[in-house]
């Protein structure tokens, strides 16, 4: 068995990368800083992973935790069948933060650093630029540490899995050998 030795910094890196998901929705993604001379622009904008993409990262961000909690619990649990419901949490969890990854490299990636037309409330139009905020950030870390935990989680319990399977058919004949004389 592999806990504590591998799987709890595997578990602290997605627990972290779930929160910094769940904690990317809520902040800002971009500042939009237009020209502030311009009449009728009397500040920059923010725009948050709400405004960006809905609910999705905090939805990944639960799931992910909840998955982990899958893993953690399925891991610890020393009867047969548990291993391999632990492996496939593993593997959802990397697809989940591959998920998280594509929409982070889809939606957000090409606004970066984007100057556009920014309109007011009186009709007038100013360039604007979108700057990467925090909440940029954080949907980088928490994606590529939930893809990367979840990897190594999936692929700690694959060779974990291997070793047993090699220890239990150690005494086991050989398949196709002689047996007698």
């Amino acid at each position: 068995m592999r806990w504590p030795q591998l799987t709890l910094p595997l578990a602290c890196g997605v627990a972290l990368g779930a929160g910094a998901l769940a904690a990317a929705q809520f902040t800002g993604i971009f500042m939009l800083s237009p020209d502030l001379s311009e009449p009728g622009f009397t500040e920059e904008l923010v725009i948050t992973g709400q405004d960006q993409h809905g609910w999705a990262m905090l939805i990944l961000g639960v799931i992910a935790l909840a998955l982990l909690v899958v893993c953690l619990w399925f891991d610890l649990a020393k009867d047969g069948g548990s291993g391999a419901v632990s492996q496939t949490a593993a593997v959802a969890l990397a697809v989940t933060g591959l998920v998280a990854l594509l929409i982070f490299l889809i939606i957000d990636v090409p606004d970066a650093n984007r100057i556009g037309a920014l309109g007011n409330e009186t009709g007038s139009f100013v360039d604007a630029k979108a700057t990467p905020q925090l909440g940029f950030w954080l949907e980088l870390l928490g994606s590529a540490l939930l893809v990367a935990c979840g990897s190594a989680l999936a692929y700690s319990s694959l060779t974990e899995a291997y070793a047993d399977g090699s220890e239990d058919g150690a005494d086991e004949p050989a398949v196709g050998g002689q047996s007698g004389a």
